[in-house]
């Protein structure tokens, strides 16, 4: 048994699924540990036997839990333990350390920790010309391959991504999404420019709006979704076929899935998670091309609820310019 050992946002999440997807068809047997807040995401694509909610903050300080899981899933010393994560997670390498475990563990994108002091088996990380930020893909891509023979290329894995094991069905069909939220609140486009945006578009314009954030927006055809589960929300984006939104996981499931995207990127991601090198993915990032962040902080964070420089340089004159792009093209 093969045993993974992950967690992160829905964005990350997704860029890892379509490997473990092609490990479980392959017929090689996996379970995927994590926190009870990232299984509604994994179970959509990948049947329940492969995945386990654990405790992951509790593994890396306690011994007795470490014993109990292991003689819950009956984890030998033969099998190994794998850490996809492509960001030194202090909390994970403890929890990985209790298991004790053969583990392989990613370099990572941003060496943070030392490694070496855990002992595990280091893969070690892809760099880019001139220490240039890489996709976030690739890193995932770099850690698989070294470990796991036999997989696709590459553009195989993500243009066939892996379908939702089931469907909710749509009571109404919309035209567009649009995304206002963000895991980081200054990563959100303000109100006012979303506003400005909408009354742009068409009145017969068919648009949902999701998230969690309480932005008050209005257009003739605009419906709000409340109280959706997050089944309903990837639901909803795949059966919409064009999507406008904040940088977020759901954006990078808008495109995914095979729809035209826009993302309003800012916050120090670009480059990380857009643009994509593979031309057959459908996504347009408007960015400040002056900021100087990398990875994945605005080196202006203090800036608390108030939206980045980045961001607030992006005007709705472009979104809508790009939104006109990606609805030429369906």
């Amino acid at each position: 048994m093969k045993y993974f050992l992950d967690r992160g946002g829905i964005g990350d999440i997704l860029i890892r699924l379509p490997y473990y997807h092609y490990l479980y068809r392959s017929g090689i047997e996996l379970k995927i540990l994590i926190p009870k807040d990232k299984y509604p995401v994994l179970s959509m694509f990948l049947p329940a036997n492969s995945l386990e909610v654990i405790n992951q903050g509790l593994l890396a300080h306690s011994r007795c839990y470490s014993i109990y899981l292991k003689m819950k899933y009956n984890i030998s010393d033969s099998d190994a333990l794998y850490i996809p994560i492509t960001y030194n997670h202090k909390k994970i390498l403890d929890a990985a350390q209790r298991l004790n475990m053969p583990t392989f563990v990613y370099e990572g994108e941003m060496v943070t920790c030392d490694l070496a002091s855990y002992g595990f088996k280091i893969i070690e990380r892809i760099k880019g010309a001139d220490n240039a930020v890489l996709h976030v893909s690739r890193h995932v891509d770099s850690y698989f391959r070294s470990l796991f023979g036999g997989l696709p290329s590459y553009e195989e894995l993500f243009l066939s991504y892996p379908k939702m094991l089931r469907d909710t069905k749509l009571q109404r069909c919309y035209d567009l999404v649009i995304m206002t939220d963000a895991g980081a609140k200054y990563r959100r486009y303000p109100t006012e420019l979303w506003q400005k945006f909408l009354n742009m578009l068409p009145v017969a314009l068919r648009i949902v709006q999701v998230g969690e954030d309480d932005l008050s927006l209005s257009h003739p055809n605009l419906t709000r979704v409340r109280g959706a589960s997050i089944s309903e929300i990837f639901s909803i984006i795949k059966d919409t076929p064009l999507f406008v939104g904040n940088e977020t996981g759901l954006t990078h499931w808008a495109y995914l899935c095979g729809n035209r995207a826009l993302c309003i990127l800012g916050g120090g991601d670009r480059n990380r998670f857009l643009p994509w090198d593979i031309k057959d993915i459908h996504v347009i990032s408007l960015f400040d091309k002056s900021c100087i962040c990398r990875g994945w902080h605005c080196h202006k964070h203090q800036l608390g609820d108030a939206a980045a420089p980045c961001i607030l340089s992006i005007t709705p004159e472009e979104i809508y310019q790009g939104f006109l792009e990606i609805r030429d093209k369906l």
